[in-house]
């Protein structure tokens, strides 16, 4: 049985160009949400909102890099601006290279930690006053039982950002209930 959403609920997911992303954005939209689909390919962008488009689903293209303020901030603000308002937002997007302990450089490092941790931050921290005011909201961050657990397989980057990301879900649930509730998912390796 699917879900039904109701009316005009408003969704933007990130990292939703392709992959777990845009089966989320998929999903909520044929639930009958108008969804958001942030990435930072184009191309990827594109197919994504032409597919759901060709479905007969409202789909709006958000081209940004969730790891700069500024371009966070505007798609936000193009959001609201274009619908309204913002019931859900899922943080996913990412990136997981596989690098050895012994080869990350600082800069990967930051950038690893740039978007999978700070873009999470920053598009929550731009969502949460629309939700506040409206005094309802969902967000969902994608964490990864890497972060739970510690990666093996994966960079020692990305297992510490998605235990980061355990730990500002917490904090944030913590903060902004009952109006905004505030998950974590943190799925395993899944094919995408």
């Amino acid at each position: 049985m699917m879900t039904v959403l109701p009316d005009n609920t408003v969704a933007v997911i990130t990292g939703a160009g392709r992959g777990i992303g845009f089966e989320i954005a998929q999903r909520l939209a044929y639930a009958g949400a108008r969804v958001g689909i942030v990435d930072i390919s184009e191309p990827d962008l594109g197919h994504s909102v032409g597919r759901l488009s060709e479905s007969g689903c409202q789909a709006l293209a958000l081209n940004a890099d969730v790891s700069d303020p500024a371009q966070v901030k505007a798609v936000v603000e193009q959001v609201l601006e274009f619908w309204g308002r913002i019931d859900i937002l899922v943080n996913n997007a990412g990136i997981c290279p596989m690098t050895a302990v012994m080869d990350i450089t600082s800069e990967e490092w930051d950038r690893v930690l740039g978007i999978n941790l700070k873009g999470a931050f920053l598009c929550c921290q731009a969502v949460i006053p629309s939700m506040r005011s409206q005094h309802s909201g969902k967000i969902i961050n994608i964490a990864s039982s890497a972060g739970q657990m510690g990666g093996i397989a994966v960079g020692l980057h990305y297992s510490a950002s998605k235990a980061a990301i355990l730990g500002l879900t917490k904090s944030l649930a913590r903060m902004f209930a009952p109006e905004i509730q505030v998950n974590a998912i943190s799925p395993g390796t899944t094919e995408s």
